[in-house]
Order: structure tokens, then sequence, then C-alpha cells
């Protein structure tokens, strides 16, 4: 990486700057950036204004704020969450059994909001799911995030975060990611819409899931 800049309130400034580059395969640039949570709005308009031909997002903790849904609707992205059959929380009382049945049943409210979005549920014998990020690929350049956010409405209006993004043309690194997304690819199976439909939802799930939407 040729340089890095630690101050978070500059990722708006660089995004900005951004906006002049008509193609971004022939923007010469690698760039690391620290950021707080906050700022991964804008970090889903450069993807969305820049057209990237393959985007995907992962995270354990499925619950997106309203202004994600707006910009992800006009995407297409692939979404990968945790199978909630092998999630660890299941195996520590009733308390941590119901986070299991949020955030499954988020996985179905998300599929409603986001009918173009295809969903993965993460599924590997001796794995925990906790991949989070962004990652973003146009014919030469890789855009992907790396921290603590979840990429959920928690992380984004109350947690503090602090987290990387990395926009690169190396190709070796490019590579790296790439590999990433084909190890959750290759260990995820995707739920359809009629899939998740057909699971079983307890009534009390539901309702705490839109009582504690802020805290998920």
């Amino acid at each position: 990486m040729n340089g890095i800049n630690v101050i978070p309130s500059n990722i708006k400034f660089e995004c900005e700057n951004f906006k002049g580059i008509r193609d971004l395969d022939n923007f010469n640039v690698v760039k690391t950036l620290i950021y707080e949570g906050k700022s991964e709005l804008t970090i889903l308009k450069m993807i969305k204004d820049f057209k990237f031909d393959e985007i995907y997002v992962s995270t354990a903790y499925l619950n997106f704020p309203k202004s994600y849904f707006e910009i992800l609707k006009d995407l297409n992205v692939k979404i990968f969450v945790s199978d909630p059959e092998t999630n660890k929380f299941k195996n520590y009382g009733m308390f941590c059994g119901t986070v299991t049945e949020l955030y499954k049943y988020s996985t179905l409210f998300t599929a409603k909001k986001l009918p173009d979005a295809e969903i993965y549920e993460f599924r590997k014998d001796g794995f925990t799911m906790h991949g989070k990020g962004i990652w973003a690929f146009s014919k030469t350049v890789c855009l992907t995030t790396i921290g603590s956010s979840n990429l959920n409405r928690r992380s984004f209006e109350r947690d503090s975060e602090l987290n990387a993004l990395l926009i690169t043309k190396n190709l070796d690194e490019i590579e790296i990611l790439r590999k990433e997304v084909k190890f959750m690819i290759k260990n995820s199976k995707r739920r359809t819409i009629f899939e998740l439909k057909r699971r079983r939802y307890n009534v009390f799930v539901i309702l705490l899931f839109f009582l504690l939407n802020p805290f998920l």
C-alpha cells in the first residue's frame, strides 16, 4: 500500500475526489483510509456511483439501516449471513437462542426489502460465521472494507467502530480478496425468498425484532 490516511473525517473528502473520475478502471490508485462506521453510507454511495461489476456484503448480524436499503435496492449485491442452524448463539440458553431467531427473521426481512439481492447462508463444520465487510470489484479495481463494523443499524447509529477502506489495482491484493469471496461462496448455500418464507417464525420474535431493531 502506497499511503495511509488515519484521519477518519478525511474519508468524505477522499470519496468526493473520486467523483470527477469517469472511468475507475483507468484510475491509478492504491489508497487505504481509516474511517468510522458512520462513513459506510458514503462508501456504498461510491460503489453505486462507479457501478462496480461485483458487490458482496458479509455480516453475521444482519440488520441494515434504512439508508443502506435505499442504496442496495439498486445494486446487484450478494449478501452473506450466518446459517441459523449452525449459529453458536443457540448453544447458550434461551436468551441467546432468541438472538439467533431475531437474525433469522432479519434475513427474511432483508430478502423482502431487497428482492434482487442474492442471500447466502454460511455453513462450514468447525467454523463460526463472524465475517463482515464489503467487497466490490470492477475489471481492474477492488474496493474492500476491513474492521469492527457489522454493517448493521447498531454499528451505524450506536457503536463506536474503527475500520479501513482499501481501494487497490494491485493484482496480488485483488486475488487475495477474491479468494476470500470464493471461500464464502464455496461454504454457503443460496436461499431464495420462497425458502426463507417457508421457515417457522415465532410471532413473539417478530415483535421483538421491530421493538429492538435500533439495538440489533
